[in-house]
């Protein structure tokens, strides 16, 4: 046995053979565990391509090897009933134990152990460290299938041939299939359990965060994942497409403005913004997230918003109100800024409790909010001069409004978001003309409001 001088192994021989380990053992590990210190202490240069590939290999090799180690040592306690002798029920709490290993990482070696006894030639290219561990395990945990045991052993060649020319990607797609295949019975009653387990929980956390969960059939799984892997590919390319414009030459993944996680998350909630717009397009309801909110908690941080200033709100102001309907808890700089982007239909509400004002669910902003502003210099309501860059633009005709116009006998549509059906009132007359009155933008573009009775408003 040749050892670094520097390097001493931490194996000790015994006298006795029940404290010993065999000689032939004690050399291998010894000669192992130097090989592995001197590999510890070297530089590892992998400047190189071919250097970094081979380092790869070699390295991943070896590892195979020791774990195929691993599995003979459990194949022997297992098979010899020592594990009783310290009261273990089983070989695996054993080695669980005294390799201070997880559950499932014993339960996987377990499984390794059962599934090698009968598949001899994937065990040999295992111990050659040919075959990864995680392919092994994966033919563990089909082996650990009653149905399709007794066909594995039909089909060694093939596991080891695929095993051994495939990435792990490919072979456990393989190793899938051919289980399915042996198993349809068994698949068709695993999928119906999956069907009639179907269930997605949301809920939200203490500190106001929303969470998450679900599981689902076979098929309507794929097509959601399909759905989600279109978003997720939306927010990918707008990331990337900034990145470009934005760096040119230098760009680079690592220069995106979000992270992989952070487009999923926004993925995620805009596949169900679109299906709230299309179920509403096609006639269904109108889906709309209401956010109760103080008025003064609104003006605060909406001032905030806008760079000014703000002295720090009273911790114990037993007014403050800022929650959905539903009564799910929102940060108000984040109840502000969707208000003011359109995503919340915004009520706020009176230090009276009372209600003052019902936003609608979407409100003008950008182009469309200018095109409207640049109608008119101040409220269109008669008599009243607030200018128009301090008053709110609103729909004339509500979104929710349908039938036809009494007076032009036309399709109202339920009033678009756009310029001609958006008009600059004061806070005081857009939540006024709430009380009966219709205001409607004639063909010539002046604006005509009647009154609850009918007459016009001049």
């Amino acid at each position: 046995m040749v050892i670094a001088p520097d390097i001493k192994p931490h194996i000790e021989v015994g006298t006795t053979a029940d404290t010993l380990l065999p000689r032939p053992a004690f050399d291998g590990l010894a000669l192992v565990q130097a090989g592995l210190a001197k590999l510890m202490h070297v530089d590892v240069d992998t400047h190189h391509l071919h250097t970094a590939l081979e380092l790869i290999e070699s390295v991943e090799s070896m590892s195979r090897q020791l774990d195929a180690v691993q599995n003979k040592v459990f194949e022997s306690i297992d098979r010899t009933g020592v594990h009783s002798v310290d009261g273990h029920r089983t070989a695996k709490t054993m080695v669980a134990h005294a390799g201070k290993l997880s559950g499932p990482t014993a339960d996987a070696r377990r499984k390794t152990m059962r599934v090698l006894r009968v598949l001899p030639g994937v065990a040999a290219a295992y111990n050659e460290g040919q075959i990864s561990t995680c392919m092994v395990e994966k033919l563990g945990r089909v082996h650990s299938n009653p149905r399709v045991r007794d066909f594995m052993a039909d089909a060694d060649d093939w596991f080891t041939q695929h095993a051994l020319d495939d990435t792990y990607a490919f072979f456990n797609l393989v190793v899938s299939k051919w289980e399915e295949l042996a198993d349809q019975d068994g698949a068709e009653s695993k999928d119906k359990r999956h069907e009639q387990a179907r269930n997605h929980q949301m809920f939200q956390n203490e500190d106001g965060s929303w969470s998450w969960k679900g599981t689902s059939a076979g098929y309507d799984g794929a097509m959601t994942k399909d759905v989600f892997d279109a978003f997720e590919k939306i927010e990918f390319d707008i990331d990337w497409q900034w990145v470009l414009e934005t760096h040119g030459d230098d760009a680079c993944a690592d220069l995106m403005p979000r992270t992989a996680a952070q487009r999923r998350a926004d993925a995620y909630a805009k596949v169900h913004v679109y299906a709230a717009r299309a179920l509403e397009e096609e006639g269904g309801p109108t889906i709309i997230t209401d956010v109760v909110i103080d008025d003064e908690t609104f003006e605060r941080e909406t001032r905030k918003l806008l760079g000014e200033s703000v002295e720090p709100d009273d911790p114990q102001r037993e007014d403050f109100t800022c929650h959905t309907l539903s009564g799910s808890v929102l940060p108000p700089r984040t109840a502000v800024a969707h208000a003011l982007l359109g995503d919340l239909r915004r009520c706020v509400i009176g230090a009276d409790s009372v209600t003052i004002d019902l936003g609608r669910r979407r409100l003008f902003t950008g182009y469309a909010r200018l095109a409207a502003q640049l109608q008119s210099d101040e409220c269109y309501w008669p008599g009243c001069h607030v200018k128009v860059n301090r008053c709110q633009i609103d729909h004339l005709t509500p979104h929710s409004d349908r039938g036809r116009d009494p007076t032009t006998q036309r399709d109202r549509g339920g009033g678009a978001t756009n310029p001609r059906n958006g008009g600059a009132a004061c806070g005081t007359h857009n939540r006024h003309k709430e009380h009966g009155y219709t205001v409607t933008r004639l063909v010539d573009g002046s604006i005509q409001i009647r009154r609850p009775d009918g007459t016009i408003l001049s």
